[in-house]
């Protein structure tokens, strides 16, 4: 948590900010007012390339930004306008030379969380507006996390799943790479609820989510997308990806015994599995979605035959 006397997302480093513009001038006063804030460590980051300043911010993860409202043919605008398209994972503060209430309200309708007007800044104004916005992003933060978080598994919910869908197919196609999604279902849950109660239930799909999340890089997507059914979204990165290698491992991790509280039987836990991958640009996310759940449904038919 930040508290009421710390200016700084953490208390252990310094704070990473962001300017975010082409004046030499704008960050002189910038670097001679955050240097009068009293026993404040930060790290300056300029950019000033503004045609690239959205990809240089998200390279630079700062803590917090500084964009200026004039930015050559374009404005600070522009900036957010672009960014909204990507996981934007820090607050911004808007600079400009005058008073416009038309641009201060856009501006927060971009996401903005404040409006500086450059001649009235002063160090004592500064630092709080900082602080004010590190803090509420921080709250946003925990909210946004309550609600795309399953709280019974602790993985990702459906909602999240669906917002990360569309971003990883928009990665994978700035990139010219595929994306894979893998639709998990436990075979015979139902019965295990009529036959053991919920309580066995839960205990299954908690084991089943630990075990997917041991199964897959930290990079990947985990959650439970329905009552039994979990999906996972993977990433074409630097490395090629194996994945019939994954798939091999993550079918032996998912056919395991569970000890029940009761001290019967233990039970014995499978799982269906389907894999799609992103083929066609054309195709939306949720096509490759409906063909992985496609895929898991052939391979639970055929488990059943084979059984």
């Amino acid at each position: 948590m930040i508290s009421a006397t710390s200016i700084s997302a953490d208390d252990s480093k310094p704070l990473r900010i962001a300017l975010v513009d082409d004046d030499i001038e704008d960050k002189v006063l910038v670097e001679s007012t955050l240097r009068s804030i009293a026993d404040f460590e930060y790290e300056l980051i300029w950019i000033s390339d503004t045609e690239r300043a959205d990809l240089l911010l998200l390279r630079a993860a700062p803590d917090v930004c500084l964009l200026d409202y004039w930015l050559g043919g374009s404005t600070g605008l522009d900036v957010m306008e672009r960014l909204k398209i990507k996981e934007l994972d820090f607050p911004v503060l808007l600079l400009t030379g005058t008073h416009d209430r038309a641009v201060d309200l856009e501006a927060m309708n971009r996401g903005v969380f404040d409006y500086l007007v450059k001649g009235e800044i002063t160090p004592a104004l500064l630092e709080r507006s900082i602080r004010y916005a590190l803090h509420r992003h921080q709250l946003e933060q925990q909210v946004r996390d309550l609600s795309l978080r399953d709280p019974l598994t602790g993985l990702s919910n459906r909602r999240f799943f669906e917002e990360a869908l569309v971003y990883a197919a928009r990665r994978s196609a700035r990139r010219d790479r595929s994306f894979h999604v893998i639709v998990i279902d436990v075979d015979q849950f139902k019965q295990i609820n009529d036959k053991h109660g919920h309580a066995a239930g839960d205990k299954v799909l908690i084991e089943v989510g630990e075990r997917l999340r041991r199964q897959v890089r930290a990079t990947d997507v985990v959650a439970r997308i329905g009552g039994d059914e979990f999906a996972v979204i993977l990433e074409e990165g630097e490395q090629h990806l194996n994945l019939t290698e994954a798939l091999d491992r993550m079918r032996n991790e998912m056919q395991f015994s569970l000890t029940l509280s009761d001290g019967g039987q233990p039970l014995a836990i499978n799982v269906s599995i389907g894999l799609a991958s992103s083929l066609q640009a054309e195709e939306s996310p949720s096509g490759v979605v409906a063909r992985a759940d496609r895929a898991m449904y052939e391979a639970k038919r055929l488990r059943k035959i084979a059984s």
